[in-house]
C-alpha cells in the first residue's frame, strides 16, 4: 500500500518489527509463568522489552502515536492534530 509521501513501506516495516517483538514478549511471559527461575528467558524478556521501547519511540517519532493514549501534553489535546495513518 502506497500513500502520498511514500512512508507507507517504512511504516509497515517498522510496525511488523514491533509486532514481532511483542509476539515474542507475550510468549516469553507465558514461558516465565511456567519457568520463573529461567535466567535466560528473563534476560531475553528484558532485552526485548528494551527493544520494544525503542521501536515504539521510533515509530511514534516518525508516524505519530500508536494509541490515543500517546498524548502527553498538559496544555492541549493534540491527538487529532497528528496525521491520520493514511496521511503519513
Amino acid at each position: 500500500m502506497m500513500n502520498y509521501n511514500g512512508n507507507s513501506r517504512n511504516s509497515d516495516a517498522l510496525m511488523k518489527k514491533l509486532q514481532g517483538v511483542e509476539f515474542v514478549l507475550y510468549e516469553l511471559t507465558l514461558y516465565l509463568d511456567a519457568y520463573p527461575e529461567s535466567k535466560e528467558a528473563l534476560a531475553l524478556y528484558h532485552s526485548l522489552l528494551d527493544a520494544r521501547r525503542k521501536l515504539v519511540a521510533e515509530y511514534q517519532a516518525k508516524h505519530g502515536p500508536l494509541t490515543m493514549y500517546g498524548n502527553e501534553s498538559t496544555t492541549s489535546w493534540d491527538w487529532a492534530s497528528t496525521p491520520w495513518p493514511w496521511e503519513t
